[in-house]
């Protein structure tokens, strides 16, 4: 009874090592998800992978699934805003060096990983921006009364206000 015994405790000892000797496979998704949040809202986005597919196309704020194998272009623009293009790049997973823990086992669990691509994550996991109004070199206008004011900036960089006046109707 004590071999036994013994016996079925190596079998599970070695069984659960197996098991958790992939660690960033058990613990993450192939994928990421990734929340992208813009002021103002309904932002367009468009993802574009490294080899240039676009992946993603959409508005703010918004949750994005995208697989770890790839880096990652970000673009977000809205109209009257300066366009804002960042990078979500690949990088190692430290739950793989888990692996390492089980010594015996770990090229298998660092093979787990990186056949299902969770050997990576993607930095950042959250995208949270602001975007800025375009400058004046495009020319601004505000309603006052019964005019229009325009500004603008002529050859020497200088700001010029030009009122017209409206006529109702």
């Amino acid at each position: 009874m004590k071999l036994f015994y013994k016996l079925f405790i190596g079998v599970m000892s070695i069984l659960g090592l197996l098991f958790i000797s992939s660690c960033a496979t058990l613990y993450t998704n192939p994928q990421k998800t990734i929340e992208i949040i813009s002021e103002p809202e309904q932002a367009e986005i468009v993802i574009t992978s490294e080899k240039g597919q676009i992946v993603f196309k959409g508005n703010t704020p918004t949750y994005v699934n995208l697989p770890r194998k790839s880096s990652y272009s970000v673009k977000i623009s809205t109209p009257g805003f300066k366009p804002v293009e960042l990078q979500i790049k690949k990088r190692f997973q430290f739950l793989t060096l888990g692996n390492v823990a089980m010594t015996f086992f770990m090229p298998i669990g660092v093979a787990v990983d990186y056949y299902f691509d969770t050997i990576w994550t993607l930095s950042p996991s959250n995208i949270s921006i602001s975007l800025e109004r375009t400058s004046l070199k495009y020319g601004a206008s505000e309603l006052i009364e019964n005019y229009a004011v325009v500004t603008l900036l002529d050859q020497d960089q200088k700001e010029r206000k030009i009122r017209i006046a409206l006529e109702p109707g």
